[in-house]
């Protein structure tokens, strides 16, 4: 009689435990997810932040809390959200790929190209992680790697219109526009309105002293993404070259304004 009041008790206690289990993992997915659906930055760290409180090994509530700090600009709490992920899930691929991110933004370029590095050994086929540790390369002008970088996401993703403008924008730089163009060209078949490739084949029609449809491909940049200070810039380098010096000034001071700097140094002159 003793022992089976006993296992009673210890399947009493057992269910009791799972349910408490279960419930906290159930509120902290509720609370999680509450916080990716929602738009407000602050309010998606608050929730995420309740469900860490709830199950303080929930990794992907961490990573996404990162990210959401690094949108706010606060790279130290974002470095550590993506550092504790990594620590409760060893191989959690975007956490390294989000730290690299971050660690390129404050310049610290072997940490960066570190984790990218540990992203890929983890996945080799994600085009995600090579579309950035590309972007990188080309920072460092390590073009070749770039263009090899950009090449391979292409290869998992032939669709990335992404990889195609990083990889016309490398060619760009490189002086090389016939390639540039034929990258730019099938990123904007595959999305017409992507403002990032149109404003680089704005550079590159400057470049060819075709200002007319340099002008229209970066204004349309602008009507799809008013709050890139750089268009404005490249607007503006398109109208000086065109002589239109007084829209090119105004063009320099809207950029100047939003903290483009190479745009400040244009209004000095």
């Amino acid at each position: 009689m003793k022992s089976d009041k006993l296992r009673l008790f210890l399947i009493f206690t057992c269910a009791l435990v799972l349910t408490l289990v279960l419930g906290c993992t159930k509120n902290a997915e509720y609370w999680h997810n509450k916080g990716f659906e929602e738009n407000d930055l602050n309010k998606k760290i608050e929730f995420y932040t309740k469900a860490i409180s709830i199950d303080p090994n929930y990794a992907r509530a961490y990573n996404n809390r990162g990210v959401a700090y690094d949108e706010l600009k606060k790279y130290s709490d974002a470095i550590a959200d993506f550092t504790k992920a990594i620590s409760i899930d060893p191989d959690y691929i975007m956490a390294f790929n989000n730290r690299g991110s971050i660690y390129k933004k404050q310049k610290k370029y072997n940490d960066a190209i570190g984790d990218f590095n540990k992203a890929i050994s983890l996945d080799p086929n994600n085009p995600l992680v090579y579309y950035n540790r590309g972007i990188l390369y080309r920072e460092l002008k390590r073009y070749d790697e770039a263009i090899a970088d950009f090449t391979k996401a292409i290869s998992i993703d032939p669709n990335s219109v992404y990889a195609y403008t990083g990889r016309g924008r490398t060619y760009y730089l490189l002086v090389n526009y016939d390639k540039a163009m034929v990258n730019v060209s099938i990123a904007l078949k595959f999305s017409p309105k992507e403002p990032y490739s149109l404003g680089l084949r704005s550079d590159i029609y400057r470049e060819l002293g075709k200002y007319d449809e340099a002008t229209a491909d970066i204004s349309k940049a602008i009507s799809f993404n008013p709050d890139y200070a750089p268009f404005y810039y490249t607007r503006g380098l398109n109208y000086n070259a065109m002589g239109e010096k007084n829209k090119a000034l105004e063009d320099f001071k809207k950029a100047c304004d939003m903290g483009e700097e190479d745009a400040c140094k244009k209004c000095n002159k």
